[in-house]
């Protein structure tokens, strides 16, 4: 019987035009693969709770929304909460997704350099093909992860500009469809937004590596609770 993964996808360094922004150096896609059935539910359910107490704790009339950045610097919702109190939630969250994941895969890359390689036209395109190309690469190597798990995958990736990303995500699915034999993504891809609970399989993550990679490049000082 063929394995089905729920395929989330995030973004960390997003910038538009300004490829050259001291404080986001990278660009980086990060895609988790969760296991339809039991693994989901299991997952949907214990973020709808830390959700639930999270609202109560907040004092808000809907389910609290669970995002990265947010939590961890304490933004928006989380304004008022004491650091270690928001680290404990933000902690609760990545062990949730150590018992539900299977495998996170990613790429990540520093813009400038990409954008030397691609600068070959106009720059107002050249955001959009950084993108393109990152997004591209990416689904190659869901494409491989696939093939060793004998299993296929349904696309579900954040929208930050839901017409270009559809047709971003559309155009290289069309482009992996049309070179493999066997494609292993199945289905139009899915743009859900920050409020759909289980894209934190992929936010969390991304986050948590953004932020390595930049304290490692100098970027940010370093932060002994994500080192821990």
């Amino acid at each position: 019987m063929e394995k089905v993964f729920l395929v989330y996808v995030d973004e960390s360094g997003e910038t538009g035009l300004d490829l050259e922004n001291p404080r986001q150096p990278l660009y980086l896609l990060l895609a988790a693969l969760v296991p339809t059935g039991p693994s989901y539910e299991i997952l949907y359910r214990k973020l709808e709770v830390l959700s639930q107490n999270l609202r109560k704790r907040l004092q808000l009339h809907d389910l609290a929304p669970l995002h990265a950045v947010d939590l961890y610097q304490r933004k928006a919702f989380y304004r008022k909460v004491p650091p270690q109190e928001a680290f404990d939630y933000f902690r609760q969250v990545l062990e949730i997704l150590d018992q539900v994941v299977l495998r996170w895969l990613g790429i990540y890359a520093e813009k400038r350099e990409i954008a030397d390689i691609l600068r070959n036209g106009e720059r107002r395109n050249l955001a959009e093909r950084l993108r393109q190309a990152f997004i591209r690469a990416l689904l190659e190597k869901l494409q491989k992860e696939l093939d060793c798990l004998s299993g296929y995958g349904l696309l579900l990736a954040e929208a930050r500009y839901p017409a270009q990303d559809y047709r971003l995500w559309q155009q290289a699915l069309a482009h992996l469809w049309a070179t493999h034999s066997m494609p292993r993504l199945q289905g139009a891809p899915a743009l859900i937004g920050k409020e759909h609970l289980p894209l934190v399989a992929a936010d969390f993550p991304a986050y948590v590596l953004a932020d390595y990679l930049k304290r490692s490049l100098g970027v940010l000082k370093h932060r002994p609770h994500m080192e821990g």
